[in-house]
């Protein structure tokens, strides 16, 4: 047998050395991309004459996410301030004689449909040609594409613009069957977030709000839509409602313009065609040498502490984004920031330290809402000079959830039973195991009501509002960044153009002068590969060991939802 026993370890040493190989191998080829960056663009000279060609494919992200490895590395990810800045460049380039634009493959908020308008519009004002085609229409593709002077669609698509449909899940029915309690205090009557957890149906005060909302989203849109097509509000919506599910009614009725294949849309242009990569490297310099700079900083994502955030990722820590901004604040040739925000908000200490922390930096700052900046996401807009919202942003939502989801009952129909030792009665207050005193509730209650109060203070201050009127505008309630405008919440509707107007005035720049933007924090192609791969080696590290699952865990990950959340509502909108 001891031959056998040599054979096995014999194969044994070999794979060992195999793996050690290959890891070799492994770090060498990261090593040899880092110091010869293959990835590295490649920039060709553009034609004398050419056609913008470009297709949007999938969600429009407000930053680069590292889910396209390629895209990310090279930095050249289609977001929407990115795409905004090769329209509004491309506009004023004399070798660019035209845009094309398929939709075909794009899922777009109603707020990048607003973000884009403004430059579909600058463009056709220079006098070129624009047409988009998709396979098929719905509300947010057919509102930008009623900005362009010609409208394809497919023979083969669908014509499916209806209006704007918002769906709220209600599961308190089933966190009853369940033996869960949510045991959470919520500032005020339309701070509705916790509402799927607390209730089984929508409360009628918060169904009006909701349905006020919902019809100044479609008001909007039906008016850019008007205003594309030459047409009068009360003809498109006659025309929408026949055209529905019709294309030939809408060829019909001056909706769309010609129906043809994709091949027949993309052969027509008969020139020359620079794509969005191609062309991103001209936003580089600027025109104007001398033109101020300015910093573009995105928060996207949830709000938490701590200081991880990478390129890619997304979620708001209070000390990346302090970092960044600081950093801007800072920089020599950086002259104003552009705080780009889309977050439903999230911890209210690090929504705070934000807010803060913007109050110390010297340069302008101007937020820029997107889709939505809501609870915390408003708080960190309160930190700027001034605050510029879509008309369809959702913001508001000023109030507080605080409390913890107890599941002792849950877990006791399963025969699992927890017994809490405590070094003090209050030592266990954020337990999911184990429901709130009386005093514990009151003194939770007490607490929410103190952030509320510091909350609107905080609104009243940097709005110059009258308590009474930031009550009015606060309770909780959502509101679109039309109605946030009329409330004297943000200082404008629009995008990207109206924050840079906004810029300008505190630059004291002269109107339509040209900015120059710079992505913050900026990185390398080295930066943004590393990254990649320290997030790959994380993966490969959580798949081997596969999900920690125990008693510690469990009570780690429910004691994690506990504390003070600034949250807007979950809102799906269509």
């Amino acid at each position: 047998m001891g031959w056998l026993f040599r054979f096995l370890r014999g194969i044994w040493l070999f794979a060992k050395a195999g793996v050690f190989v290959i890891g070799l191998l492994v770090i060498a080829g990261i090593v040899a991309a880092l110091i010869f960056a293959p990835w590295e663009p490649q920039f060709d000279d553009l034609p004398p004459s050419a056609v913008l060609d470009l297709e949007i494919v999938g969600d429009l992200p407000e930053k680069p996410s590292n889910a396209d490895f390629a895209q990310f590395v090279r930095g050249d990810s289609m977001t929407v301030s990115r795409l905004v800045r090769v329209l509004d460049r491309a506009a004023a380039d004399s070798r660019i004689t035209g845009l094309d634009m398929d939709l075909s493959l794009a899922d777009l908020r109603l707020t990048d449909v607003e973000a884009l308008l403004p430059a579909i519009a600058a463009f056709k004002a220079s006098g070129k040609p624009t047409r988009v085609f998709a396979e098929s229409y719905d509300l947010a593709r057919y509102r930008l594409a009623s900005g362009f002077d010609e409208i394809w669609i497919s023979p083969s698509g669908e014509f499916a613009v209806t209006g704007v449909a918002l769906e709220m899940p209600f599961a308190g029915e089933l966190v009853d069957r369940l033996g869960i309690k949510p045991a959470l205090e919520q500032r005020k009557d339309f701070k509705t977030a916790a509402d799927v957890l607390k209730r089984r149906s929508m409360e009628s005060h918060v169904r009006v709000a909701f349905a006020e909302l919902v019809q100044d989203i479609h008001r909007s849109a039906l008016n850019d839509i008007a205003e594309g097509r030459g047409l009068t509000f009360a003809q498109v919506q006659a025309a929408l409602e026949t055209a529905l599910l019709n294309p030939e009614a809408a060829l019909q009725n001056g909706l769309l313009d010609r129906a043809a294949y994709a091949t027949a849309f993309h052969d027509a242009a008969g020139k020359p065609k620079v794509g969005f990569a191609g062309y991103l490297p001209e936003l580089q310099d600027p025109l104007d040498g001398s033109a101020p700079t300015i910093a573009l900083i995105v928060a996207s994502g949830q709000i938490s502490g701590g200081k991880g955030s990478g390129f890619g990722s997304n979620v708001i820590t209070d000390g990346a984004l302090i970092e960044e901004l600081r950093a801007a604040d800072e920089h020599s040739q950086v002259d104003a920031i552009l705080l780009r925000i889309d977050s439903p908000g999230g911890a209210y200490g690090a929504s705070g330290a934000i807010r803060a922390a913007m109050a110390d930096i010297d340069k302008p700052i101007v937020a820029s809402m997107s889709a939505v900046a809501g609870s915390g996401g408003y708080m960190i807009a309160l930190g700027a000079d001034a605050i510029v919202a879509h008309p369809s942003t959702i913001t508001g939502s000023i109030g507080v959830i605080s409390g913890k989801i107890v599941v002792d009952e849950l877990l006791d129909d399963y025969g699992v039973r927890f017994e809490i030792i405590r070094s003090e009665r209050n030592a266990a207050i954020f337990s999911p195991f184990a429901d709130f005193t009386s005093d514990q509730q009151a003194r939770l209650s007490r607490r929410v009501d103190a952030i509320y109060d510091a909350f609107t203070g905080m609104v009243a201050d940097a709005r110059k509002l009258p308590p009474e009127q930031v009550e009015a505008a606060a309770q909780g309630r959502v509101w679109t960044g039309s109605q946030a405008f009329g409330l004297k919440l943000v200082d404008a509707t629009g995008g990207f153009g109206t924050a840079f107007d906004l810029l300008r005035q505190r630059l004291g720049v002269a109107a339509g002068r040209e900015l120059h933007v710079a992505e913050f924090p900026g990185g390398s192609a080295q930066d943004r590969f590393l990254e990649v791969i320290q997030d790959g080696f994380a993966g490969a590290r959580a798949a081997m060991h596969g999900p920690e699952v125990s008693i510690d865990s469990m009570r780690d990950h429910l004691a994690a939802e506990a504390g003070i959340q600034l949250m807007a509502p979950d809102l799906t909108l269509r």
